[in-house]
Parts: structure tokens; C-alpha cells; sequence
């Protein structure tokens, strides 16, 4: 492939100005804004109170996660993770549950005890619905998380414990994302035929859950290593690790080499970078990256819609939802919203926390889909040096 087809690395690469070499001064990572700027936007919402965390710790139990199990989180056309958050984001002091990209709750409907049926009033517990702000750093606030119950419901739950009372919603729905266009018609489809599908409701709340952070995030990963190899500076043994490699840029970036999406995508990017790899058609990597994940404006402009958020799929691929769940179908068809199962047995035993029980039972295998073009990406390798072995796929990213 010609290198003129690879603009926006060029000169950035091992191949700069002084010609090829066998090794290049590691680039310095950019400045962590965050914490001059207390945080801002929830990016150190670390899964510890402890905000001295070792990036080693955190990164070698990512990538035991990510590529020591038998899940394909890296593929020729997505880089994957689940919904369920990493051990340790919990409700403790707020609830830090729903970064991956995805935010989940769960919808209960109450029984109408008189006609002793299911039809009673739909509660959403667990769910996004803005930040408190008052305090050093912004924090998620959310509807009730505990479902109280009378005895008389309870019991009646206890008696029909097999009957569907309930859906675990899952959304990838972008923050940023405009509204769908059936709630201006008012015939958008429901959800326990009584929560039509809004913004409001289904849509992320978070900031870091939003298409220009997936942007900034993706592109920094690019930029940092594309400037010059990126190294840790530290073990042969971590720097030749290519997980390793870019979690610890996600930890340099923002302070989130703990999260499943940041440690993942920083070191897709990292080897997109090291590997001279450039998208069809894109004269920058800001271009590159606007391919990659377009905007709701540039979406809007190409006039079709291709990604309201990150599609949801299962760890078999797309269209391969854990059993119980299926897709909320809107018009757009682009897989964002999932709804799986809550049985009366189930939530009588998770009364205190059923968005616990959602992350529990189907969190693990409802799976984020960040689609590649990989038709449109082609590489060139540097002819030398410590990174030069690679791969026709470089982002599949392996255990070594």
C-alpha cells in the first residue's frame, strides 16, 4: 500500500525526519488534566477510594480480564466489552455503576392487587438521571435503587415467582445523541406496555458515556504513541505487552486504565499508531477518528444515520443476545437499547439492589460492539525497530 495513502501518520511514525531507526525516544504521554482540574467530568471515578491506585495493579487485572478468558474482546471488526462494570464500582458512596459505555437499570411493575394481576404502576430503579455537582468532583445521581414493597405485594410476587415482572434495560444510547424521532409522533415503542422509549428515560445521562468522549478518547490514544513510541519506560516484559502498553496510556490520558472501554480502545490505538495505520479517505487522524465514530452532526450531514451509540450484541456477536434478552426495536434499528428478563422469584430475592441483579445475571454477557471499518484500514509497518512486527489487523490485540 502506497504510504501517500497514510497522510495522517507520515512523519509521525518511526520514519520521521531522521529517517529509519532502530529505536525512537519514548513520546510523552499528554498532561493529566484531570486532576488540576478536580476531575472533571467523573473520568478518575476510580472503583476505590484509593486514589493512589497502582496503573500496574489495575492493568494486569484488565488484561486477565480482557485476554486471558475465552471472550474475543478484540476482533478484525470490533473492539468488545461487557456492560458489567469492573469488580468494585459499586452504589457505596454514589452509584459510579454504568461507565462502560452503557448504562443499565431495571423497570418493575407492581401487581394491581384487587384485580390480581400485573398492571400496576412501573417503576425504574438504578436509573442515570443527572450528576450532583456540588462536591470536588461531578457524581451520578440516580432514582431509587431499593424496591419497597408491601406485604401484600410481596406475597403476591412469592406466589407467581415464574411470571416476567420486569426488564433489565441496558443502553449504549449515546449522552449526546438527538432524540429518537417517533417521540415528536408519540409513537415510539414501549417498554412493559407502559414506558414509552424517550430520551429521557433510555438515553445515557453521563458525560463520559457520550460520543465526543468515545472521540476524544480514541483519537488521544491515537495521537500520544503516534508522536513517537510510547513506552512505559519501565520491564522489558511490560513494555513489549501491547495491553499493557496501552492501558497504561489510558492511566496517563485520564486516569482509567480500570475501565474495560478506556484500557481496551488505548490499546487498539496504541497499535494503530505503532503499526503506521491510516483510514481510506482521511487526510488527519482527527478525520480518521470522525470515520471511526461520527458524530450525531456529521451523521446528520452524510444524511444517514449509522451510530447512535456503540451496538450491544452478545459475546457471539451481533444479533447473539444472552437468552432472556432481546432488543427494544425503534426506527433507527441500530441496536442500543436491550431488555432482559426479571421473573418474580428473582427480584423478590434482590429487593435491595435489582440493578445489582441486572449487572449479576446479564451484565456480564451483553456486550458493547465498537465497530472498525477494517475494510478501510490499511497499514504499514515500520521496516525496523521494537514495534515493527505487524499483524495484517494490528487492533486485534492478543496475549502475546
Amino acid at each position: 500500500m502506497p504510504r501517500s495513502f497514510l497522510p495522517w501518520l507520515g512523519a509521525l511514525l518511526l520514519f520521521g525526519a531522521c529517517g529509519p531507526a532502530a529505536e525512537v525516544p519514548p513520546a510523552q504521554p499528554p498532561a493529566n488534566t484531570n486532576a488540576s482540574q478536580g476531575c472533571m467530568g467523573g473520568k478518575c471515578d476510580i472503583p476505590t477510594d484509593d486514589e493512589d491506585y497502582s496503573w500496574e495493579q489495575v492493568c494486569t487485572e484488565r488484561r486477565a480480564d480482557v485476554l486471558e478468558g475465552n471472550r474475543e474482546s478484540f476482533s478484525r471488526d470490533f473492539i468488545r466489552w461487557s456492560c458489567a462494570d469492573v469488580d468494585g464500582v459499586s452504589a457505596r458512596n454514589s452509584d459510579d455503576r454504568g461507565q462502560e459505555y452503557c448504562e443499565y437499570f431495571a423497570l418493575v411493575q407492581l401487581p394491581d392487587l384487587d384485580a390480581d394481576e400485573l398492571s400496576g404502576a412501573v417503576l425504574d430503579l438504578g436509573r442515570i438521571n443527572g450528576e450532583d455537582t456540588s462536591g470536588a468532583r461531578p457524581r451520578p445521581t440516580t432514582t431509587p435503587l431499593e424496591l419497597e414493597l408491601s406485604d401484600d405485594q410481596f406475597d403476591w410476587y412469592d406466589d407467581h415467582g415464574d411470571e416476567v415482572v420486569g426488564q433489565c434495560i441496558f443502553t449504549s444510547w449515546h449522552e449526546d445523541f438527538p432524540e429518537l424521532a417517533c417521540e415528536a409522533s408519540g409513537d415510539c415503542p414501549e417498554v412493559l406496555g407502559d414506558v414509552a422509549v424517550s430520551a429521557q428515560t433510555f438515553r445515557m445521562q453521563v458525560g463520559i458515556n457520550s460520543n465526543n468522549a468515545a472521540r476524544e478518547l480514541l483519537r488521544d490514544c491515537i495521537k500520544a504513541p503516534a508522536q513517537g513510541t510510547y513506552t512505559t519506560g519501565e520491564s522489558d516484559a511490560t513494555l513489549d505487552d501491547d495491553f499493557m502498553r496501552g492501558c497504561r496510556l489510558a492511566d496517563d490520558l485520564y486516569q482509567t486504565a480500570w475501565r474495560f472501554s478506556d484500557s481496551s480502545i488505548c490499546a487498539a490505538g496504541v497499535r494503530l499508531a505503532e503499526c503506521g495505520c491510516g483510514v481510506e479517505g482521511a487526510t488527519d487522524i482527527d478525520a480518521a477518528v470522525a470515520q471511526l465514530i461520527p458524530s450525531p452532526q456529521e451523521q446528520q450531514e452524510a444524511g444517514a444515520l449509522s451510530l447512535r451509540g456503540f451496538p450491544l450484541g452478545g459475546w457471539a456477536g451481533l444479533d447473539a443476545l444472552p437468552s432472556g434478552c432481546s432488543y427494544i426495536e425503534t426506527q433507527d434499528s441500530l441496536r442500543t437499547l436491550v431488555a432482559c428478563d426479571i421473573y418474580a422469584f428473582d427480584l423478590i430475592d434482590h429487593l435491595k439492589d435489582p440493578k445489582g441483579f441486572c449487572r449479576k445475571t446479564y451484565g456480564e454477557n451483553v456486550v458493547v460492539h465498537v465497530p472498525l471499518p477494517a475494510d478501510k484500514i490499511a497499514c504499514e509497518a515500520p521496516a525496523e525497530g521494537r514495534y515493527s512486527q505487524c499483524s495484517e489487523t494490528p487492533w486485534v490485540v492478543t496475549a502475546n
